[in-house]
């Protein structure tokens, strides 16, 4: 036979309950002893520092410019494909609503990086380069750099600027 003490069980519930507020005392008095234990040079800057280092890129080169290609007046190096070169906005258009894929490099064998939207806005970063029956030009999204990207020119459309 057991015998129960019922004041057994309220001494037990009352010291769990006292332990709670002593131990957060004792955590909060260490972390201000470590505080005050600080080098007294040691300053907190008020605002984050954040430092951009921009990521290296490869130079596409060109075998030849592609057959409806013009030179840019007063420039030698840049080419306007029907309306579009580098720095121009353009959208997708003419899919349908299906969106268009834009390729880890200028070709349809290449890796899908991620769909485009139907009506997407993206600036030219480079190109062109003529492959697979198609010209390509290197998209990036102004609002997200991780959004990039090669698409033919077949589904883009230049926006006025």
């Amino acid at each position: 036979m057991e015998i129960r003490n019922p004041n057994t069980r309220k001494n037990i519930t009352r010291s769990i309950f006292l332990s709670i507020p002593i131990g957060a005392a004792l955590l909060a008095a260490g972390m201000l002893m470590l505080w005050t234990l600080r080098p007294a040079d040691a300053s907190i800057p008020s605002t984050p520092v954040i430092t951009k280092i921009a990521a290296p890129s490869a130079t596409q080169t060109f075998a030849s410019a592609p057959d409806n290609a013009e030179a840019v007046e007063g420039s030698s190096t840049q080419i306007v494909v029907d309306g579009i070169t580098i720095g121009t906005v353009v959208q997708i258009t003419g899919t349908e609503g299906a969106g268009l894929r834009l390729r880890s490099d200028a070709g349809i064998n290449h890796s899908v990086q991620f769909l485009g939207e139907e009506l997407e806005l993206f600036q030219v970063v480079q190109g062109p380069v003529d492959s697979d029956g198609y010209t390509w030009w290197y998209l990036e999204s102004p609002y997200d750099s991780a959004r990039s990207g090669w698409a033919a020119s077949l589904y883009l459309q230049v926006l006025d600027q």
